[in-house]
């Protein structure tokens, strides 16, 4: 019981455990960030979207290091605060645009992005044909979409657990 209330945590932090979650997430993404945002090969001027930014970490990092403009929305209204304050200076110079809601019901416009990436997010996804079909919608011709997820064999090391609808997954880093 205990597991599944902390694992739901990670899909979706609120209150005060969420809180804590937030930080371990904050510290636990850190290499996740490093790898992705290299293997991103940003470019001026590109516009770039994060499905499930969390406190806003990889945000800040492309927006603070790129000379870019970064958007991206979380379903986690505890995330959307924190992203918010993390990346103020961001915000208030127009080159990041944080939202909160379901990336899956969001009205987003088509072609409006060169790249689209998400960090340990596919697991909650219990069926990949409605995020990729959306992600395919917004993402311009030739551009790019990265995904980063943990190993299954480090997955299954890891204790705590989401049931989702004929889906399990397993996440903790």
């Amino acid at each position: 019981m205990i597991h599944q209330i902390i694992g739901n945590q990670f899909r979706k932090p609120s209150g005060l455990l969420g809180k804590l979650i937030a930080k371990i997430m904050l510290k636990g993404n850190n290499r996740a960030y490093k790898k992705v945002i290299q293997a991103l090969e940003i470019k001026p001027d590109d516009k770039i979207f994060e499905i499930g930014y969390g406190s806003g970490n990889g945000v800040f990092r492309i927006a603070s290091d790129y000379d870019c403009f970064i958007s991206g929305i979380d379903f986690s209204e505890l995330m959307f605060g924190e992203a918010t304050k993390r990346n103020k200076i961001h915000v208030d110079n127009k080159r990041v645009s944080l939202h909160y809601g379901d990336f899956l019901n969001a009205e987003i416009a088509s072609n409006q992005y060169n790249t689209i990436f998400c960090i340990n997010v596919i697991y909650f996804w219990p069926n990949l044909v409605k995020p990729f079909s959306k992600i395919n919608t917004i993402l311009k011709p030739g551009g790019l979409f990265c995904i980063y997820m943990m190993h299954p064999n480090d997955l299954n090391k890891r204790k705590f657990k989401i049931v989702l609808k004929n889906h399990i997954g397993i996440y903790y880093q």
